[in-house]
């Protein structure tokens, strides 16, 4: 059947349909993949580029087609879960537990979604029990002393269906304090009140700690390039708990509805022991330090869909209230630059409105929408998106466009972090954006073609200068994606992608840095006989360019571009055992990560895992 994707105009609807550029990675593609965290799945996804800081569980940021950080917005089942503190998802400790599917839906996305969703959104849904309950238990290790157990539950009973995940994740890393670890509890709760009426209640827990084996001497008195250390003391906690209720009701086959409520609470604390008598530079002590970050979200919303003259009409309009809140506090020892802050406290409150238009008609397909936000800090702002496809059904050509605006408010971290560092009279951050693409289906749809172009304007983008924080940047951004799909043969099936990227800073007149030019990736996935499955990623990602310079722990100078590299992975899956005694199922799972053992960084002076091996058990109860 074909993939349904909700993000892209807040309804379900089939993939062919949606004007938009997006991407839905199923579980079974996970699976597959044997991807232990989301992030080793998106990866994959055109347009988007993961960048981590060093060995697994160490912080993870993703951007879609060039665009910062903090202008993507990620949501579970719909709720935004951005940093309240500095805007930023880190996708370090998400684990694949309990997902269905992940949607990723490229280009603004502030006409219905707001602040953040200036590149784009990233939608991960949580699996929903169906059938008979049926459990999952899992167990494997590898190298580095990797350890991960798992276990699953779901299904229906009655009324009721229920999807529970818990696991854990132990590994020690390549270096000393290089260690990790992550729990992780999830579950989906629903219940078909009326023969129109459900209500869901979603909960994920994550609880992890990393050792940070090396950083940068940030307190370097010297020009650049700056050392990079070996840190036996310094580590990162994380504590993020998500809670969603959802109630969904037909009134009557034109008017449906629903109403949500959620929460997060999202908590991180660095520590950094004091070590006397070292120095990171001549007269420049060794310091300690403990910065906790603690940020809450809260919101309510309602969501009103109204299907008119047989369904050629939908009109799509809600409302939203969030309430946000973090709360910074540093200590140093021994004290340090006063302009360092100590404690920031800060809370802001956004109501919104949002109505789209969709109309369909033999093939054509037009969506106009708007939102309006109403912000306790810097005041309104109003997003407009135009977007429209048409299908020649002869040829199964689709035609697609796109034009909106996006925004992204300034962070608390932006606002209220003592100057130079912060500054409250910061405007949002504006883009402009444009796409046109076009996909075709042939050969009784086994193959699927896809290209498109891409561009984006920004202003008031928030930079940091001598003197200090500011709205003094623009950048104008254009680019090229183009994949394919393919079924040559029932048990073989290929995929890949490839984007391109042209950036500019308008105050230099250089390339934004972090974004590489090009990346490609190619996947061939195998199954023989019921039993045996194989699964191979190619991952290729072009040179970036660099905004700083830096000195290895072994004093290797790490200067200019940060280099290209290769990536590939192989998994595999072999069933053993099917229906006996007590087991459905039980199969040999293995994974080989960085299978050529490639020495590379994918932020510059954190090096990359190494060839990883790990191998283990999969039982279905």
């Amino acid at each position: 059947m074909e993939p349904v994707i909700v993000t892209a105009t807040r309804l379900e609807e089939p993939i062919s349909q949606v004007p938009s550029s997006v991407t839905i990675i199923t579980g079974e593609e996970m699976e597959r993949q044997m991807a232990v965290t989301v992030e080793d799945a998106i990866r994959n996804a055109p347009g988007v580029y993961i960048r981590r800081a060093g060995t697994v569980g160490a912080s993870t940021s993703a951007r879609i087609r060039g665009s910062d950080v903090t202008q993507t917005l990620v949501m579970i089942d719909g709720v935004e879960v951005n940093n309240s503190w500095s805007g930023f998802y880190d996708w370090a400790n998400l684990t694949v537990d309990n997902v269905e599917r992940v949607e990723i839906v490229r280009n603004a996305q502030s006409a219905l979604y707001g602040s953040e969703a200036m590149g784009g959104v990233i939608n991960i849904i949580t699996k929903r029990g169906k059938g008979k309950p049926r459990a999952t238990i899992s167990a494997e290790g590898g190298t580095f002393n990797t350890y991960r157990e798992s276990g699953s539950l779901g299904g229906e009973w009655g009324i009721a269906n229920f999807a529970t995940s818990v696991s854990r994740l132990d590994s020690d890393g390549q270096f000393i304090n290089d260690d990790y670890r992550n729990t992780t509890l999830s579950a989906r709760l629903g219940l078909d009140i009326a023969e129109r009426a459900s209500m869901a209640w979603t909960s994920r827990y994550i609880d992890s700690v990393k050792g940070l084996a090396i950083n940068p001497n940030e307190f370097w008195p010297f020009p650049p390039p700056i050392p990079f250390l070996y840190d036996e003391n310094r580590d990162r906690q994380n504590s993020f708990f998500l809670n969603v209720l959802n109630l969904r009701c037909e009134v009557s086959p034109w008017w449906d509805f629903t109403i949500r409520g959620s929460s997060v609470n999202d908590e991180e604390l660095v520590e950094d022991q004091f070590t006397p008598g070292v120095d990171l530079a001549p007269g420049v002590p060794l310091m300690g330090m403990t910065i906790d970050t603690d940020s809450k979200r809260y919101t309510f919303g309602t969501q009103h869909n109204l299907y008119l003259w047989d369904e050629m009409v939908k009109v799509t309009g809600g409302f939203e209230y969030e309430e946000e809140s973090a709360i910074f506090k540093g200590i140093w020892e021994p004290p340090i630059d006063p302009f360092l802050p100590t404690r920031v406290e800060k809370d802001r409150i956004n109501r919104a409105l949002y109505i789209q238009n969709r109309f369909d008609y033999e093939g054509l397909t037009f969506i106009a929408g708007a939102r309006y936000d109403d912000d306790s800090i810097f005041g309104n702002k109003t997003n407009p998106k135009l977007s429209g496809s048409y299908l020649f059904d002869k040829t199964r050509t689709r035609l697609k466009c796109s034009w909106g605006k996006g925004f992204r408010a300034p962070t608390f971290k932006e606002l209220f972090t003592p100057p130079p560092f912060g500054n409250p009279t910061l405007k949002p951050e504006e883009s402009t954006n444009f796409e046109f693409g076009v996909d075709q289906r042939i050969w009784d749809d086994k193959v699927f073609l896809e290209a498109g172009y891409f561009s984006a304007h920004y202003k008031n983008l928030i930079q940091f200068s001598p003197s200090g924080v500011s709205n003094i940047g623009g950048a104008s951004i254009w680019g090229v994606e183009a994949g394919f799909s393919a079924k040559p043969i029932e048990e073989l099936e290929l995929r890949g992608n490839i984007t391109y990227l042209d950036t500019e800073d308008k105050e230099t007149k250089e390339e934004l840095p972090r974004r590489p030019r090009y990346v490609w990736y190619l996947n061939a996935n195998y199954r023989w006989n019921r039993r045996l499955t194989l699964n191979l990623d190619c991952n290729f990602v072009g040179s970036v360019r660099s905004d700083y310079d830096a000195i290895s722990p072994e004093g290797e100078l790490l200067l200019g571009r940060n280099p290209q590299y290769t990536k590939v992975d192989l998994a595999a899956s072999y069933t053993l055992v099917e229906q006996w005694s007590f087991l459905k199922d039980l199969s040999l799972i293995g994974r080989i990560e960085n299978l050529l053992d490639e020495q590379y960084q994918e932020a510059k002076g954190f090096p990359a895992p190494g060839f990883h091996v790990s191998i283990g058990l999969q039982a279905g109860l």
